[in-house]
């Protein structure tokens, strides 16, 4: 143990450090007692004499040592079952640490929930607190203290995964992984929904989202990105398995799927940039040939979405895809690799026809800072791409004549000499043609959207199949500089006329106050007027006590 020791006695500049290095020391101890030398049970009753002495400390306040009587409880009680007294002085305990964080240090709450983390693989399945400890978990997370949101987060994933242990997602316990866990909500539902509306996301509305949105937040920091990405995996998994059950309920016709959509989308940048598109997808429980295998990194992930996106349409169970292309958007207002931005460019060009016509528009108006950035890019293939998204758009909107459009793209073509400059034209012409149909959807409205109903899918296919084929861009390098500069003026006009103010200056910008009044109106009169705060660590001390006060009535409810 000569190694593992000497790591304690590094310099600790956290309390969430701190705490890490009484967890070491102790499984040193613990591991010592599982020597075979103890074999006749010495080491259990040293086990059970520890576990005494450290009771005895827990409960007492004693800001020094309380935090790592908390920690050491936790490590304790992961070799014996747990019963629903200790869990429920545990859960006072920190209901009281969440309404005080500020007054000291986070080393109490972030102690108590490492506890409740070793804890809950050994609480007996018929716990009363089990389920309900997921929605203390999502609570710890919305607060958006970084040290906090991790130990939710591994929280949350032990929670999930005791209870897919215990049967709790299959068919005779409910409806799957959403209905259970939203069942559970039940008993902390009122201070669950404050807390919501705090943050600016519903779940009551969109389980999925909300969910996917939280775990994006993880996800865009290098910190906690490597475990908001296995927790996704592990619920993609879970989700993939119900929906097999779900689909082979031929008995119920009208049963709904449980939705998967969401945590894909959130998770294939990084997927595509790791190389496991392929793991991500088969844990998705898409069956796949070897050519669907090897087109996958090429584009072929777009049609595996496209094939969900039609089996969630079929079982009438798709949410608000209004939230999609939201949540695309939001992500590409963060620096990128190029890798992850032409992902999530090749997606957004897909389910941007999923949506109501009118509300695609406001998206990607609020888009317009970050694609006039993009437009600056020497990658080909990511312009190309912008581009694509560009004539999708086009083919949604309202009035549309696909006749029209080939004509006129034609005539430029002519016009210009050769098709060289074709995706450059059309490029122009279809952005002028997305900002006069967002001035006059959205300017003389003042901000409102008249028709927020869904498209109808097979309208919208039939208008995608319309388009002209678009050619590469391997030349780009070398194309008119004039029709490449008519793009940029486009797409900078766009800026200038919109209703928010902020778009005409992308440098510091975020989603949020790039957001067009339309789309934000809408965005929270769903519940998701956080959509682009929710996803990122940032706030003081004062937000952060006022969200855990929130999460203390979560805890407070649940008790």
């Amino acid at each position: 143990f000569k190694d593992e020791i000497s790591h304690v006695g590094h310099t600790l500049e956290s309390p969430r450090e701190s705490l890490a290095g009484v967890e070491r020391v102790a499984q040193i101890f613990l591991r010592i007692m599982e020597n075979p030398a103890f074999a006749n049970g010495r080491g259990n009753s040293w086990r059970a004499r520890w576990t005494t002495l450290v009771t005895a400390s827990t409960f007492v306040f004693n800001p020094a040592i309380q935090p790592r009587a908390f920690v050491l409880l936790g490590k304790l009680a992961a070799y014996d079952e747990v019963d629903d007294d200790l869990l429920y002085q545990t859960l006072a305990t920190m209901r009281g640490a969440l309404a005080s964080l500020g007054e000291t240090d986070e080393a109490l709450p972030i102690s108590v929930l490492l506890c409740l983390v070793n804890m809950v693989g050994n609480l007996p399945p018929d716990s009363s607190y089990l389920a309900s400890l997921f929605w203390v978990g999502i609570a710890v997370m919305q607060i958006g203290h970084l040290a906090l949101y991790k130990v939710g987060l591994s929280l949350i994933s032990k929670v999930i995964r005791t209870l897919d242990a215990c049967g709790a997602f299959l068919p005779e316990n409910g409806e799957g992984f959403q209905h259970f866990l939203m069942s559970a909500r039940v008993a902390v539902e009122k201070a669950a929904d404050q807390m919501d509306e705090a943050v600016g996301v519903s779940f009551r509305y969109s389980f999925c989202s909300a969910l996917s949105l939280l775990l994006l937040r993880g996800m865009e920091d290098m910190s906690t990105k490597d475990e908001a990405y296995e927790v996704l995996l592990q619920i993609i998994g879970v989700v993939a398995n119900c929906r097999k059950w779900q689909q082979a309920d031929c008995a119920n016709p009208d049963r709904k799927y449980d939705l998967i959509l969401p945590y894909l989308i959130i998770i294939m940048p990084t997927a595509g940039v790791r190389k496991e598109l392929v793991h991500v997808f088969t844990s998705s429980g898409l069956a796949m040939s070897s050519d669907m295998k090897q087109n996958i990194e090429h584009g072929g992930y777009v049609r595996l979405l496209d094939q969900i996106h039609k089996i969630d349409i079929a079982r009438k169970c798709q949410s608000d895809y209004i939230l999609y292309p939201s949540i695309l958007a939001a992500m590409l207002h963060k620096t990128r690799s190029d890798q992850e931005t032409m992902i999530l460019y090749s997606i957004l060009a897909s389910n941007i026809t999923w949506a109501d016509a009118t509300m695609s528009l406001l998206v990607i108006e609020s888009l317009a800072p970050t694609m006039s950035t993009t437009m600056n890019s020497h990658n080909s293939k990511l312009t190309h791409k912008l581009h694509d998204v560009m004539v999708r758009l086009a083919i949604v909107r309202p009035h549309f004549d696909p006749d029209l459009f080939i004509q006129q793209q034609s005539l430029l073509q002519q016009q210009s000499g050769g098709a060289g400059g074709l995706a450059d034209i059309a490029h122009s012409l279809t952005v002028e043609a997305i900002a006069a149909t967002t001035r006059k959807s959205v300017g003389a409205g003042g901000g409102h959207v008249g028709a927020l109903s869904p498209t109808a899918t097979g309208a919208v296919g039939h208008r995608v199949s319309n388009a002209p084929p678009t050619r590469g861009r391997e030349d780009s390098s070398d194309r008119n500089p004039v029709s490449s500069t008519r793009s940029q003026d486009t797409i900078s006009m766009m800026s200038k006329q919109s209703s928010t103010p902020s778009l005409g200056n992308p440098e510091g910008s975020t989603f949020d106050r790039s957001m067009v009044p339309a789309h934000k109106e809408y965005l929270s009169r769903i519940g998701f007027g956080g959509l682009g705060r929710v996803i990122v660590f940032e706030g003081n001390m004062v937000q952060w006590r006022e969200l855990a006060e929130l999460a203390s009535l979560v805890v407070d409810q649940m008790l």
